[in-house]
């Protein structure tokens, strides 16, 4: 969905901050289980954070099974995030290319922890 929606409930996802020491160790234990489920955590994330609907079953079973979408995903929803942490003031780099480089190494969950270590900024910032 590409027309705006207004986050009906689900801002508070944004303000969860995740270890992401605990999210590698588990995503290999698990056998990447644990991986694919946080990467559906962070696509839901992205989608609030721009005021789009949290829905990203499809982009997660398209993440798992289609060849080569994972470097597109990287690619575009890296600057995503980007520009909507810095509509809410943050300064973000945009290491779209660098999560590509490091997929196509083998090592995507680097890119992960990235992408959570940016989100988890936005976290942190939200004072209780």
């Amino acid at each position: 969905m590409n027309q705006n929606y207004n986050n009906g409930g689900f801002e508070p996802e944004l303000y969860i901050d995740k270890d992401i020491f605990a999210c590698i160790v588990f995503s290999v234990v698990s056998l990447g289980i644990y991986y694919l489920y946080w990467v559906y955590k962070i696509m839901r994330k992205i989608h609030i954070l721009n005021g789009e609907y949290p829905d990203s079953g499809l982009e997660l079973l398209c993440y798992a099974l289609v060849p080569f979408y994972n470097l597109y995903w990287f690619y575009t929803r890296t600057t995503r995030l980007a520009q909507g942490l810095g509509r809410r003031g943050f300064t973000c780099h945009d290491n779209g290319v660098l999560n590509i480089i490091l997929a196509l190494l083998g090592f995507p969950i680097i890119g992960i922890a990235i992408m959570q270590d940016d989100l988890n900024h936005l976290a942190n910032s939200r004072m209780y």
